[in-house]
């Protein structure tokens, strides 16, 4: 399962990084797709009997979140939210099923924290050093991911938040921090950044990605499954990959946004 595990990482990133290099409309459509797929395996957690309305709106609404970004960037995110809470709101209003609030709130705020979260990767790579930007942040990430996943595995003995997650450890944590700081001093050695820019690109991002795997750890906890998916072998699904990513792209996104 480990070798399974790496070779579908290796490829990944490898279409990612293809992705991101060959243009931002590639670039797009590859967030695109898997942004409905994270969605579809939200949708999938949060009702697991459910007609075709209550699978559609979820999308709509998380597709508008990120065509509203290709177009109006930040301010498409703005309006769009506005307009995919009101969906979410007549639809609670005009549903037959016995839905309470609760679970259409849930969803709510899950599809529209996936739908931002993929969204501000294509705004990211809109900035003027955009595509140096999200290099960085996939490797680190990755590199974070796989230093903590290794490290916690095998010497791992010190729970982080067991009541969440039960198999990550400090010895993890600290693992990933340090092969997070290591992408970033390269990216500064390497003249990508200036080393103020490197080290506080650091703190955002290792602050951020074990924050991210935590809140996804919480959401599988609640609905009480080992994984968000299954399509990527040894991994999961999307929701179990891109966690980290996920929280990390927002404040990758406003970092620059305000300090570059």
């Amino acid at each position: 399962m480990l070798s399974l595990r790496a070779v579908s990482g290796i490829i990944g990133a490898l279409i990612i990084l293809a992705c991101l290099y060959t243009g931002k409309y590639p670039f797009a459509l590859l967030v695109l797709v898997i942004l409905l797929i994270g969605l579809i395996e939200f949708i999938n957690l949060t009702l697991r009997k459910k007609s075709w309305v209550e699978f559609f709106v979820p999308l709509v609404g998380g597709l508008m979140i990120f065509f509203a970004s290709l177009v109006l960037k930040e301010l498409g995110l703005a309006i769009s939210a506005v307009f995919s809470l009101i969906l979410f709101l007549f639809w609670f209003l005009l549903s037959r099923k016995n839905r309470n609030f609760s679970q259409v709130s849930t969803l709510f705020f899950g599809s529209f924290y996936i739908s931002l979260s993929f969204s501000y990767l294509f705004l990211i790579r809109s900035l003027p050093n955009g595509v140096d930007i999200l290099l960085f942040l996939f490797l680190a990430t990755w590199a974070f991911d796989v230093f903590a996943y290794f490290f916690g595995t095998f010497l791992g003995r010190h729970k982080l938040v067991p009541l969440i997650s039960p198999n990550k450890t400090w010895e993890g944590l600290l693992a990933g921090f340090l092969a997070c700081f290591l992408v970033f001093l390269l990216s500064y050695l390497l003249r990508f950044f200036s080393f103020l820019t490197s080290l506080s690109f650091f703190i955002v991002v290792g602050v951020s990605v074990p924050l991210g795997d935590l809140i996804e750890s919480k959401l599988k906890r609640e609905f009480k499954v080992k994984d968000s998916g299954f399509v990527i072998p040894g991994h999961g699904g999307i929701l179990d990959r891109f966690d980290g990513l996920m929280l990390a792209a927002i404040f990758t996104f406003y970092f620059f946004k305000v300090f570059s």
